[in-house]
Order: structure tokens, then C-alpha cells, then sequence
């Protein structure tokens, strides 16, 4: 079942940004307006995925459809809106305990929980969605937390 196919190839290729965020423009307006879309865009979108990520079931085709690596992008953007989408998206997906191990294999400490950590504008609600992900990964059998 196919249902994140708004996080298309384009939004991980370009880091989430547009591809003329680079380019000479005349103005630096419009630079800002650009990126401040770009940014309501990826917001959006990490809103769109914490709702799916509330319907039991379908936790692993949200991973095989890329959302572990939108949760890279999300973890690093300066918003708390996208910070406690991210961290509630994670906790949510955690919940089947069987795809732990997955997530963990993708690189979820590295490149999302150690950079949302580091946040200083982390709210308790995306503490707390951190603090539901980290204990259930210590509830698997290996030591995962080194």
C-alpha cells in the first residue's frame, strides 16, 4: 500500500530544498520567500506522516517508503513543528516492536535521535516522543545503545 508518494526522489536529492537556491537571483526576497515555502512544504509533509504513522498496520511500508530518511531531513530543520512531528512519527513507528531492529539498522541513532538531542529548542513533547523511542529500543534483546 503506496501512501508517502509526496516525499518524491526530488525532496531527498536536493536535501528538501529547491534546486535554484543556489542561483544569483536579484533580489533576496525572493530567495527567502522560496525557502520559507520550501520549509511550510517540509513541515507539511512531516505533519502528513505523523498522521499515517497513527494508523496501526502500516508502520513497515512507512519505512520502506523512505520515511526513515524524511526523518533524517525533519531532524534537522530548526522548527518545532517538524521536531515534534519527527520525534512522534519515531515513537510511533516503535511501537511494533518488530521492525526495532530495522529502524535501528537504518542509521535512526546517528542521523536522527543524536541530532534531535541536540536541539535547544527540543519541546517536552518531542522529549517525550524520544524518551518512548529509546526505551523500547532497550527492551530488545542485544544491547543496541553502546
Amino acid at each position: 500500500k503506496k501512501f508517502n508518494s509526496f516525499v518524491d526522489k526530488s525532496f531527498f536529492d536536493n536535501d528538501g530544498k529547491d534546486k535554484d537556491d543556489d542561483s544569483d537571483n536579484d533580489s533576496d526576497t525572493i530567495g527567502t520567500k522560496d525557502s520559507h515555502a520550501m520549509n511550510e512544504r517540509r513541515i507539511g509533509i512531516a505533519e502528513q506522516l505523523y498522521k499515517y504513522s497513527t494508523c496501526p498496520g502500516i508502520e513497515k511500508n512507512m519505512i520502506a517508503e523512505g520515511t526513515i530518511e524524511a526523518l533524517d531531513d525533519f531532524a534537522h530543520m530548526e522548527d518545532p513543528r517538524a521536531l515534534n512531528c519527527c520525534s512522534a512519527i519515531l515513537a510511533n513507528l516503535t511501537l511494533e516492536r518488530s521492525l526495532c531492529h530495522e529502524i535501528l539498522e537504518a542509521g535512526v541513532i546517528t542521523d536522527v535521535i543524536q541530532p534531535l538531542n541536540q536541539k535547544a529548542q527540543l519541546t517536552d513533547i518531542a522529549k517525550r516522543g524520544l524518551g518512548y523511542t529509546l526505551y523500547r529500543f532497550s527492551l530488545l534483546d542485544d544491547k543496541v545503545l553502546t
